[in-house]
């Protein structure tokens, strides 16, 4: 099953989204990029959907200010938000499943 199948399962969508297409390129770059691989084994995929997901709802949530308001500014409007609270990075949610693929990247 591809990246792609996974997610549709996963979403409920009937086709992809920009935003899926986006995330599952994004999250492919980051998989071959940490794990110093040229092509991602079908045995990840699972994960790539997981992180795939998880991005665009990031992105999703992204798209709207939340978190706490940390100061306003009246004159030409400034808002600013605290986002403290919000998850760790995909890296440090996936770090841990990743790491068994990481092939020998000596700098």
């Amino acid at each position: 099953m591809t990246v792609e199948e996974m997610l549709l399962l996963k979403t409920g969508y009937f086709e992809i989204t920009p935003l899926l297409s986006l995330a599952v390129e994004e999250t492919g770059n980051f998989i071959r990029s940490y794990c110093g691989l040229e092509e991602i084994p079908s045995v990840l995929n699972g994960l790539w959907a997981d992180m795939a997901l998880d991005y665009a709802l990031e992105a999703e949530e992204d798209a709207e200010p939340s978190g706490f308001i940390a100061s306003i500014a009246m004159g030409d409007t400034a808002y600013t938000f605290d986002n403290s609270q919000k998850s760790s990075s995909l890296l440090e949610d996936y770090r841990q499943r990743l790491n068994r693929y990481r092939r020998g990247l000596f700098l």
